[in-house]
């Protein structure tokens, strides 16, 4: 009889030879094997010894050096969730925190917006964003283009919002000497929707939450209900979104295309021409530094009466400023500016 644990790493090395990612290989070997099958990091360190080019079924002797770091792991992961925090990679991984924050450097990733992206952008990103900006520069010829779009975003605030984490920098601080600042503290996640007239709708997860394919959803259906209450007609909404992994799953698609909702297309990697990333949050983090939040409760109240007293010309232009920032982006050939 032939042993259990031989017929899951021959369905590795078949997915392996498919040419299938780690992520996918780990998902149908669950599903064809068990959810205790196997690990998300025992498919890697599989596909670590196939790519070395020893295909051999059998256990490792005793005595071999340790297999060397998998940066297309940390890649991988960083794809599935690009906020998730230096510590939380290392937990996830295996590894030291350091060694995170050394792959990270030498990977060119660095910290931007609350997520990890490329610090230099390969040649198919820059003319991605090329591409798309000059179609949205198209379409905002349309009539009422701009009160037309609804934005929307996520973002991490501290219970406690030190000035020097509000400017986009750590400090001098010892205690925050962290390339992540969002871990060192407390924090919720806040997601929040708006247009060129203000806040349509926000939500406050609970401390340690994050937002998943499914809670998106369900959200835009919350929005879509403020919309009608704010007398907005949701059918001519024009709705722009990164390409976070909750925001491309095939749940939220679907989602959107029940609402009616025309989705406005935004190049991976690109906080520059988020509105959210460089207009909104950066005005709220700059206004929230120095306070020091109880509880959950406290930091909605703090941004319902921060949402409704902001200048209503911010948010307008916060929203038309895109199209400056579309012809940077084609002027500077793709490179964030």
């Amino acid at each position: 009889m032939v042993d259990p644990k031989y017929k899951v790493r021959a369905a590795i090395l078949y997915e392996y030879k498919l040419g299938k990612k780690a992520t996918e290989c780990h998902l149908n070997i669950c599903a064809a094997f068990g959810q205790d099958s196997l690990s998300y990091q025992q498919i890697c360190s599989w596909y670590k010894r196939f790519k070395d080019g020893d295909e051999s079924l059998e256990d490792e002797t005793h005595g071999n050096r340790p297999a060397a770091f998998d940066d297309q792991l940390l890649l991988d992961e960083l794809d599935l969730d690009p906020t998730q925090t230096t510590r939380q990679l290392a937990a996830k991984i295996g590894c030291s925190n350091s060694t995170i924050d050394n792959h990270l450097e030498k990977l060119g990733k660095v910290y931007k917006s609350g997520r990890w992206t490329p610090h230099l952008l390969r040649d198919h990103d820059k003319a991605n964003r090329v591409n798309l900006s000059s179609i949205l520069l198209s379409k905002s010829k349309t009539s009422g283009f701009w009160d037309s779009i609804l934005t929307s975003d996520e973002t991490w605030l501290p219970y406690r919002m030190f000035s020097s984490m509000a400017n986009g920098r750590i400090g001098d601080n010892q205690a925050f000497q962290h390339r992540d600042p969002r871990f060192t503290v407390k924090k919720v996640m806040v997601c929040v929707w708006w247009n060129t007239r203000g806040v349509v709708h926000f939500e406050v997860l609970y401390q340690g939450d994050t937002v998943k394919a499914r809670l998106y959803a369900e959200q835009l259906g919350r929005v879509n209900r403020a919309l009608r209450k704010k007398r907005i007609d949701p059918s001519g909404i024009r709705f722009l979104h990164d390409n976070a992994r909750p925001h491309v799953a095939k749940i939220v698609y679907k989602k959107i295309a029940r609402l009616g909702w025309e989705l406005l297309p935004h190049p991976p990697y690109s906080p520059d021409i988020a509105p959210s990333d460089y207009s909104l949050f950066r005005s709220m983090k700059q206004a929230v530094a120095g306070e020091h939040f109880k509880d959950r409760l406290e930091i909605e109240k703090w941004l319902a009466h921060w949402f409704s007293s902001r200048n209503k010309e911010d948010y307008d232009h916060g929203i038309r400023d895109l199209r400056r920032r579309w012809c940077e982006v084609i002027d500077h050939d793709g490179e964030y500016f």
